[in-house]
């Protein structure tokens, strides 16, 4: 299985999402910050390693699960 490089800047960005929905505790000891890292770095790597797998190795298109936008703007040309 590769490694994917998760940069520190989307390690950090996922883990305060997870802070705001309440998945990771906002004040923690230092031991938890730690490890609710690792646990968000396996998580974003699981992720990362299951989409290319599903995309291929090839494959330099966006995921047929992206969706259009439904904020109800209308892009012509695009959809």
């Amino acid at each position: 299985m590769a490694v994917i490089g998760i940069s520190e800047a989307a390690l950090d960005a996922a883990i305060q999402k997870a802070v705001e929905a309440g998945v990771f505790r906002r004040h923690g000891t230092a031991y938890d910050a730690a490890t609710d890292r690792e646990v968000m770095r396996a998580i974003l790597q699981a992720a990362f390693t299951a989409s290319a797998r599903e995309e291929g190795p090839n494959s330099n298109t966006v995921s047929s699960r992206t969706a259009p936008p439904t904020d109800n703007c209308e892009i012509s040309g695009f959809y």
